[in-house]
């Protein structure tokens, strides 16, 4: 009977020393955040009108999000994104902006 329970507790025991782990508590990988539709906006020249965005950029464009002041990033030569800052977000009478602006360059 001795034996049966010094077994046991040895099985237990090198379970817990030397054991991996459960998979359960591995934390998995938040997924981006994407930014919300208004929240920004792409202003496009008007000779180019057949970029296409990717929900990558809506990635970066969060990545760049400043809290306190409005952002522009130029995501090629014809195409600049205005980024609004969270604290203007934020604020009650916020009011999004519209996804695409074309622009006549003079």
């Amino acid at each position: 009977m001795k034996f049966k329970i010094g077994i046991f507790c040895l099985i237990v025991l090198s379970n817990i020393c030397f054991g991996q782990g459960s998979p359960l508590s591995e934390t998995v990988p938040a997924k981006p955040k994407k930014a919300d539709k208004g929240t920004y906006q792409f202003i496009v020249s008007a000779h180019d009108t057949t970029s296409i965005f990717t929900n990558d950029i809506l990635v970066l464009i969060e990545a760049l999000r400043d809290p306190l002041v409005v952002k522009y990033y130029d995501a090629s030569p014809t195409v600049r994104v205005k980024i609004i800052s969270l604290s203007e977000i934020r604020k009650r009478d916020f009011r999004p902006v519209p996804e695409i602006v074309v622009i006549k360059e003079e």
